[in-house]
């Protein structure tokens, strides 16, 4: 190879770098900006980090289920202060109902009693009633009978 191919051939590439340049240079100015990326030495710092945030992880998961086993506690607490207040319902409920027969059978004398008391009672008023008639009656009787008496003496007399 001659001087004068290795000139053309280093001709060709100043051209086809500063061709190169020239593309990426429009290219940049049409496209925005990649957004820039961490460097190696973050991404080392990133991982090197982690175990620090499965700890920090671990720490509020085991927080959370410390939640969640004490809401669960106090859960069975209320189903089991609701189970023991359903039961003493039920008992109460039970009493009540007994103690209710019991109330409507005294109920049911009661009235009888009241019923046989406002019989009695009617049937005192018409004794009594009875009683003043046959008095009146008698009394009544008595004065005719004097009465009378006096007249047939008047009428005999003035005959």
């Amino acid at each position: 190879m001659g001087p004068l191919l290795l000139r053309s051939h280093r001709l060709r590439l100043t051209v086809s770098a500063a061709l190169l340049f020239v593309v990426a240079c429009a290219f940049s100015l049409v496209m925005p900006p990649a957004p820039a990326q961490a460097g190696f030495f973050d991404s080392v710092k990133g991982f090197f980090q982690l175990p620090g945030e499965v700890d920090r992880l671990q720490e509020q998961y085991d927080a959370t289920k410390q939640r969640l086993d004490e809401a669960a506690k106090q859960l069975d607490n209320a189903a089991k202060d609701s189970k023991e207040a359903l039961e003493q319902y039920k008992s109460l409920e039970q009493k009540l109902l007994q103690e209710n027969d019991r109330l409507a059978r005294q109920n049911e004398q009661l009235q009888q009693a009241i019923l046989d008391l406002q019989q009695s009672e009617q049937e005192r008023s018409l004794k009594y009633r009875r009683t003043i008639t046959m008095i009146g009656t008698a009394a009544g009787l008595i004065v005719l009978y004097f009465v009378l008496g006096r007249v047939m003496r008047i009428v005999l007399r003035s005959r």
